[in-house]
């Protein structure tokens, strides 16, 4: 028998609280045991009615969101989906949320929209499920991170705000020769800030998809550029995949890669239909670079729910590319990275802390195609 689970509501707005428990209630997978109109009634409701999962707003009376999920991972962490508004500010709240340890968000919908709600339904159901299902990290606090000063020469160009340096690890300078695929879902905004920090200035050029709503993700990007060598911003159709940067897809849009004239890398950002429910999808990105199999090519695949990448992943492993999956002990979700090593499409399933290392390794030749020993 499928275990129900059990989910309590936080929001200080009577409208969206009754949309939520109408919508949630009516999905025979979960059961609503308690409404919160603020955190402070949700920390005593906590122990009495045991949730698998919150949903959580951020601003909120006598207590705000991001203050109570804080509190919440430092005494009694559990899965936390935020509902987030679609501003600049309710953006940047909800990044600072996922830090914190937040396992997913969803945009609140436009109530007086004349749309369908069926889109939001379907996409709270199955956060709510996979959240529930996913593991739970520890937040991180980026104020001991690093930050980029103006210089970009070097790797000397990072200072510490507080605490020691972390070493970076080098790789051999390449041209536009060889690039970098990651695709990844939930969990994914962390995971791909790791790597980033972790890796130097002059690592090859990468093209990211990550599932996440428009406008969050030009955000996302400016976000993790603070904290890396690495040139990083949201991609623009023909943009060029250097060395030392990296486009992450538009919310909005598919990202695939191809080459120019001078056979030089470059990303085409274009509307379409979803494919497997995702725009952008993973599965266009590895199929595009797929389509080169005499270049060094290397696909990531990182934390996500469902399938998307697996196909396209198995695509490039079959022309001839270095394909990486994170492990399930450092997924916060360990669905599309199964997928991919289910289909034969992996040649070596890493931690996510190991991840930059391969990459410098594979960088410097080391790692050549899939007959590459691991």
């Amino acid at each position: 028998m499928t275990k129900i689970i059990k989910v309590l509501i936080i929001d200080d707005s009577a409208v969206m609280r009754e949309l939520l428990k109408s919508i949630i209630t009516e999905d025979p997978r979960f059961e609503v045991v308690g409404i919160s109109s603020d955190p402070i009634l949700a920390r005593n409701k906590i122990p009495r009615v045991n949730p698998d999962v919150l949903t959580l707003d951020v601003e909120m009376p006598r207590m705000d969101g991001l203050t109570f999920l804080k509190e919440l991972m430092e005494v009694r962490p559990m899965p936390v989906v935020m509902v987030s508004s679609h501003t600049e500010k309710g953006a940047r709240e909800t990044f600072r949320a996922l830090e914190l340890g937040a396992i997913d968000f969803i945009t609140k919908p436009k109530m007086n929209a004349s749309g369908s709600l069926d889109p939001f339904i379907a996409d709270l159901c199955n956060k709510l499920e996979a959240a529930a299902n996913a593991k739970i990290h520890p937040g991180v606090n980026l104020i001991n991170k690093q930050v980029k000063t103006n210089d970009r020469g070097s790797l000397d160009h990072l200072r510490t705000v507080t605490g020691p340096r972390k070493v970076k690890i080098r790789a051999s300078r390449s041209g536009n020769k060889k690039i970098i695929a990651i695709g990844a879902s939930t969990g994914g905004t962390k995971a791909i800030q790791e790597i980033a920090e972790a890796l130097p200035v002059d690592s090859p050029g990468i093209a990211v998809v990550q599932h996440m709503p428009p406008r969050f993700t030009d955000m996302y990007a400016q976000r993790i550029n603070l904290l890396s060598a690495l040139d990083i911003r949201e991609a623009k159709d023909g943009d060029t995949l250097t060395p030392g940067t990296m486009l992450i897809a538009n919310g909005a849009y598919h990202l695939a890669v191809s080459q120019n004239a001078r056979n030089d890398f470059v990303v085409n950002v274009f509307d379409g239909d979803l494919v497997n429910q995702h725009k952008p999808a993973v599965d266009v990105l590895f199929e595009s670079v797929s389509h080169y199999p005499g270049a060094d090519i290397l696909g990531i695949i990182l934390t996500g729910m469902g399938k998307d990448g697996a196909k396209g992943m198995l695509s490039m492993y079959r022309n001839g590319s270095y394909t990486i999956a994170q492990d399930k002990k450092s997924s916060v979700i360990y669905g599309m990275p199964d997928q991919a090593n289910k289909l034969g499409a992996v040649n070596k399933i890493l931690s996510i802390s190991d991840i930059p290392s391969y990459i410098a390794r594979w960088a410097a030749g080391n790692l050549t195609g899939n007959r590459a020993a691991s």
